[in-house]
């Protein structure tokens, strides 16, 4: 039952993957809107930080991840955004940038955030 419950969390993080680590050349261009892809840095690690919490939360294979649910998904949630950049330093036309890693890292509280708000959880 812990797929049944993940399987779009993982889904997400696929999808995750084939964006950040495509040639720099194939990104879309933001030159109006500077800091744009810090947004959406944040809004791709909200998501999947929040399905990850409501599948970890909704599964119950393993109590352990059941019970750390917040923990687990942020540390996954960050932990995957810092290997990407990491990865995306070695990628013609990526590199390697802190603010990304921020921007995914508060991505990752929001969608904790976004969890508490939804389904009103006290802690």
């Amino acid at each position: 039952m812990f797929f049944r419950y993940t399987l779009f969390p993982f889904i997400w993080a696929i999808i995750i993957l084939i964006l950040t680590l495509m040639p720099g050349g194939n990104m879309p261009k933001m030159g109006y809107f500077p800091g744009l892809d810090k947004l959406v840095h944040a809004f791709v690690f909200a998501v999947q930080s929040f399905l990850l919490i409501v599948g970890f939360a909704k599964q119950y294979t393993y109590a352990y991840v059941r019970e750390n649910q917040v923990r687990l998904a942020l540390i996954l949630s960050i932990g995957y955004g810092v290997l990407i950049e990491v990865v995306q330093g070695f990628i013609p036309g990526r590199s390697f940038e802190v603010p990304d890693i921020a921007a995914d890292a508060a991505g990752a509280f929001i969608g904790w955030a976004a969890f508490l708000l939804i389904y009103k959880v006290d802690f």
